[in-house]
């Protein structure tokens, strides 16, 4: 599965260790995806997106874009989503809660260029 790729190499990143300037407070979920930056810009309407989400304690909820995923819950929850792009500007917003109710919110800007 695409997510597997994800996951091994969010894995392959802790066991190098990540430099202290990139790391993130271990308490909180932490939302990980190879597929979007925090600013984007794609010529298709849609495409899919694959999440990582990591935590000391169990994810129970993973929300993209105000829509509850269906999940099992652990300490590392892959999600796959399509996401549409209906605008010029689109926003999309992850949240991720474990079980101690600890949320992290990422949102990514993805600009829609069209075709080329």
């Amino acid at each position: 599965m695409k997510y597997l790729g994800v996951v091994i190499s969010v894995l392959a990143m802790l066991a190098a260790g990540v430099p202290a300037a990139m790391a993130q407070d271990d308490s909180w979920p932490q939302i990980l995806t190879s597929d979007l930056a925090l600013e984007n810009e794609v010529t298709s309407d849609s495409m899919t997106v694959n999440f990582v989400i990591l935590s000391d304690a169990p994810v129970t909820e993973v929300i993209i874009n105000w829509e509850k995923q269906p999940i099992t819950p652990g300490d590392t929850v892959p999600v796959t989503k399509q996401l549409s792009f209906p605008k010029q500007r689109n926003l999309v917003t992850v949240q991720a809660t474990d079980k101690n109710g600890k949320t992290k919110e990422k949102t990514y800007a993805v600009s829609f260029k069209g075709a080329p």
